[in-house]
């Protein structure tokens, strides 16, 4: 059985299985627009401010670049709809959009075991 109750999933145990308490996850969405063009910068949300860094590169995310509205995860598809740029940071958000399309986890790159990718339209 399931219950929801502000936003939260709770499971009980049910013939023997126990699944664990489960929130919905969140990221941070920032729209970048210059001229025509459109960018939507997205990381997870546990990642705003943090430095991933592995052998061959750094990378910091910025709140100037990422930090614009801390949506739910499931809320990403009606900001993407009319970008030009998407730039994607975090496994979260990344594996959320590769639901609809295979083809974004391969194209992603990892740094630091974080999944990142930019489509460009």
């Amino acid at each position: 059985m399931v219950f929801c109750w502000n936003y939260k999933y709770y499971h009980i145990e049910f013939a023997g299985i126990y699944v664990k308490n489960r929130e919905e996850k969140y990221c941070y969405i920032k729209i970048h627009k210059r001229g025509k063009e459109k960018i939507v910068a997205i990381c997870d949300e546990i990642l705003l401010g943090k430095v991933l860094e592995d052998k061959n590169m750094r990378v910091e995310v910025k709140r100037e670049f990422y930090g614009g509205q801390r949506v739910k995860l499931s809320e990403i598809y009606k900001c993407i709809s009319d970008a030009t740029v998407i730039n994607l940071l975090g496994n979260d958000v990344v594996t959320e959009l590769a639901k609809d399309n295979r083809l974004i986890l391969d194209a992603a790159i990892r740094i630091a075991g974080v999944l990142h990718v930019q489509l460009i339209r």
